[in-house]
């Protein structure tokens, strides 16, 4: 009898016969690539987009870019009632606005000696702004959060804007100290243009003014005069209510307009359009506060949003 062997060739014999080859582990360290971006690309699953899950980049094809700007939420000229200060222990962070001495009962007595102004805000851009609000005690329940236009004098004015300056590209910089210096707000300070949300839900403007959106409590907001809305929620700091957090968000685009948003970003805000002024097109928004004896506000937050475009000259 004859083998089976003997009738299969040696190709045959080794195809019947064939096992996988068993690999040693090699050590971890070595399989892995030593780029980042290498390791990403290779192991990450591919994504595709737009997504059912972010609606908001089917209509939006290029994503915002967010900015933090450098000192954004310092404060450029406050009033002789206020003081400005700086936390010794993390100076780099935004600084405290502090009304100790004088009583603020209503708005007509609100500027400028118990008001501050921050830095300028960007032309044809998104801002967006969180401030913090506390009260030390129950008295005090004016304050009011708005947007302003000023001619300011120069010698009270402090030396850094928010916006770049082509003075600030061609000179030297600024040491820190003298960049977060704050001016004084005085009586010859005047008031281009200007919009206030006040604790007690009223809106006024210096000029005519439209609520076009009402928010949440929509149907409480009333139109009483071309310059002034009332209905709008209360924030009052007082009793149980001795903090508040507040978000402002300002369009300078097309159709120029601000929203205000109570406690959370989620909520429907109320939009109001910004006064429009053709004769002086070159004087800046500027978030301002005011309030009274034994409140204390801070600016937590301001972003920049930007489309990522870069502009010509």
């Amino acid at each position: 009898n004859l083998c089976p062997s003997m009738l299969l060739s040696a190709s045959d014999v080794a195809w019947l016969n064939w096992e996988p080859e068993i690999q040693a582990a090699p050590e971890s360290r070595k399989v892995r690539p030593k780029n980042l971006a290498r390791s990403l690309a290779r192991y990450r699953p591919t994504q595709q987009i737009p997504s059912k899950h972010v609606p908001w980049l089917e209509q939006h094809s290029d994503a915002s870019l967010v900015l933090r700007p450098r000192f954004g939420g310092d404060w450029t000229l406050a009033g002789s009632a206020l003081r400005v200060l700086h936390d010794p222990v993390a100076p780099h962070l935004s600084p405290y606005l502090v009304n100790e001495s004088v009583d603020c009962l209503e708005r007509s007595s609100a500027f400028p000696e118990c008001s501050a102004v921050g830095r300028e805000l960007a032309e044809g851009r998104v801002t967006r702004l969180c401030l913090d609000f506390t009260a030390e005690c129950g008295e005090g329940v004016f304050a009011q959060l708005g947007l302003v236009r000023l001619q300011p004098d120069d010698s009270e004015t402090s030396t850094v804007s928010l916006l770049p300056t082509p003075q600030a590209t061609t000179e030297a910089p600024l040491p820190p100290q003298e960049q977060r210096r704050c001016g004084r707000l005085t009586v010859f300070t005047p008031v281009v243009s200007s919009v206030f949300f006040t604790a007690a839900g009223d809106i006024f403007g210096s000029s005519k003014i439209e609520v076009l959106d009402p928010g949440v409590n929509g149907r409480c907001v009333c139109h009483r005069a071309d310059d002034w809305w009332s209905g709008a929620p209360s924030w009052f700091l007082g009793g149980d209510r001795r903090q508040l957090r507040l978000f402002m968000e300002v369009d300078l685009g097309k159709r120029p307009s601000v929203s205000f948003r109570l406690e959370t970003f989620h909520q429907a805000p109320i939009v109001v359009s910004l006064p429009q002024l053709d004769e002086t097109p070159s004087t800046p928004w500027m978030p301002c506060v005011s309030i009274t004896q034994g409140q204390t506000v801070r600016i937590v937050e301001l972003q920049l949003v930007s489309d990522g475009s870069v502009d010509q000259a």
